[in-house]
């Protein structure tokens, strides 16, 4: 993981939040958030997932972030995956992470 990244992000999750009040609403010790900020220790995927939703995006959207991973996503080559798709499954679960994104942005 890209400390740096986890960093911001955490900082954008905490808000105007002390990190003591920001580690009793994640159920972690202060001194867990500290590590986070300082980048000694990286967030579980539990932990993770509920600072991605306090920062106002997707769990899969923090995960690549934080991976360094390119975010910003190719909508011609989305277009072709989502038409490759070979089940409804597949293309309910697209469905889902399209909604789960337009839900965050729209807090």
């Amino acid at each position: 993981m890209n400390k740096t990244r986890v960093r911001e992000l955490v900082k954008k999750a905490l808000g105007d939040k002390s990190a003591s009040a920001f580690a009793r609403e994640m159920g972690v010790t202060h001194t867990t958030v500290a590590n986070w900020l300082k980048g000694d220790h990286m967030p579980d995927l539990d932990s993770l997932t509920v600072i991605a939703k306090k920062a106002g995006i997707t769990p899969e959207e923090a995960i690549l972030y934080v991976l360094d991973k390119n975010t910003e996503g190719d909508v011609d080559s989305i277009h072709r995956q989502i038409r490759a798709l070979h089940t409804t499954n597949e293309l309910i679960r697209v469905i889902k992470i399209a909604t789960d994104r337009l839900e965050a942005i729209a807090l």
